[in-house]
């Protein structure tokens, strides 16, 4: 039995009692494209142009301003990830998701040159649970420092999501 209104269901239980809730405020977004020399030299990019849905269940993170915005208030779990391209010799990375309440930081300082492949390239991520009032909004927050401007961020699309915003209503 499906609980709905005349216009919306909201739970839907399978046969075999798996639920699942349509209007879930959930989303992926990636970026779509690469940067080249994006940061390095302390450049903060914030928001991040996380610009390609994947899925945005309740149409609640917008392209344009590279922001979710919360419909309701709540916890949300709030995730990230960004590739990091010809990064050898900077030394300290930030990677923040950043709401209308607080900053949630992940500050790597250790030699950069631990964490690349032999590309020069690696991957940050970031998860929170953030709570979150109705009209909240959050981004990606990100920033190389310790070189020049060299830094360039791996691109996203619709099968690889290096760089990619994420969040889902918890409860």
């Amino acid at each position: 039995m499906a609980t709905n209104n005349s216009a919306n269901t909201y739970i839907v239980p399978t046969a075999n009692n798996e639920v699942t809730q349509p209007s879930q405020p959930a989303f992926l977004a990636v970026l779509n494209g690469a940067w080249a020399n994006a940061t390095g030299d302390g450049t903060a990019l914030s928001p991040m142009t996380i610009d390609l849905e994947i899925f945005d269940q309740n149409a609640d993170f917008d392209t344009g301003t590279y922001q979710f915005t919360a419909p309701v208030t709540g916890v949300y779990e709030i995730t990230n990830s960004v590739g990091i391209s010809n990064a050898a010799g900077h030394t300290v990375w930030l990677l923040a998701v950043i709401t209308s309440n607080r900053q949630y930081y992940s500050i790597y300082t250790d030699d950069v040159n631990n964490f690349l492949n032999t590309s020069n390239n690696t991957t940050y991520e970031n998860g929170v649970f953030a709570d979150m009032d109705a009209a909240d909004t959050a981004h990606i927050y990100c920033r190389v420092n310790g070189g020049a401007k060299t830094v360039g961020i791996s691109r996203g699309d619709l099968t690889d999501c290096t760089t990619h915003f994420s969040g889902v209503l918890v409860c």
